[in-house]
């Protein structure tokens, strides 16, 4: 029986529903290509920045703290341009009109609703730097108030400080940056309620998953995340837009055509959205 409390939903063209029914993959792309031009900066930048000033009015002593800023500004600065997080977004919705205005190509397109725990090696967590591949992967909900956890990253950053002294930025700081710097999004997006998977490749896996694969393609590298191993599909359902030309007979030839079984739930949406003249 689905969980559907763990099914989120991919919009996208009609286009893209064929291409990731004929891979079984979904794409993870580089994030800081999103429609958020703040991604990944929201942290290092202004999230760092008032963690700083409550590190600079703390008991820590400042020569120590002088030292971990330089380390941590220079670090970040690269952080935001080299270390690139590879993601693919959904929302808890089926059927929301900013989605279908925004990436389910204005109706037109397919809300793809997936059980993502039901996917191989994907938990729900907040990816982190590993050696362990499982850990470097995982979905969580996108955070769009910052106000606590600038007081949560304050208290793991003077603690670390206290324990680790000069060590610190290396040992938890900048790790625990980069586990939450990309489910850090301008509030301005908070109407998505937007859940993501999100990847941190590294060179020096000592593991593999071998239904996550990186792939070259003509606007960049791409890593590909397959939903179907071992016979166990993570897709439940197909929302089809209101404006899509597709109909249900349609998709379940789609679905026959794919070598995919029929127990796919397959709808309309109810989105009354229209364009004003």
């Amino acid at each position: 029986m689905d969980n559907r409390e763990d099914i989120y939903y991919h919009y996208c063209t009609l286009e893209a529903l064929e291409s990731i029914l004929d891979s079984k993959t979904l794409w993870l792309c580089d994030l800081t290509e999103s429609n958020d031009a703040q991604e990944v900066y929201r942290a290092y930048v202004p999230l760092w920045n008032d963690v700083k000033a409550k590190l600079m009015e703390s008991d820590i002593d400042k020569q120590l703290l002088k030292q971990q800023i330089e380390y941590l500004d220079s670090t970040f600065h690269l952080q935001r341009i080299t270390d690139i997080p590879y993601g693919c977004c959904f929302c808890k919705e089926k059927d929301e009109v900013q989605y279908w205005k925004e990436y389910g190509n204005e109706l037109k397109g397919v809300s793809i609703g997936f059980e993502l725990r039901k996917i191989k090696g994907l938990k729900k967590q907040y990816p982190k730097a590993s050696a362990d591949i499982t850990n470097a992967i995982g979905y969580e909900n996108v955070i769009y108030d910052v106000c606590e956890l600038t007081d949560e990253m304050y208290q793991i950053c003077y603690e670390a400080l206290k324990l680790w002294g000069g060590r610190a930025w290396l040992m938890v700081i900048l790790p625990t940056f980069k586990m939450y710097a990309s489910f850090i999004k301008n509030p301005s997006f908070k109407s998505e309620k937007e859940t993501r998977i999100v990847f941190l490749p590294d060179e020096n896996f000592n593991n593999s998953l071998d239904n996550l694969k990186k792939k070259a393609t003509d606007k960049g590298n791409v890593y590909e995340l397959g939903w179907l191993n071992d016979g166990v599909s993570a897709l439940r359902t197909i929302t089809l837009g209101t404006e899509c030309n597709a109909t249900e007979e349609d998709v379940r030839g789609l679905l026959r055509s794919m070598g995919l079984n029929m127990d796919i739930e397959i709808t309309r949406s109810q989105c009354s959205y229209r364009k004003r003249r």
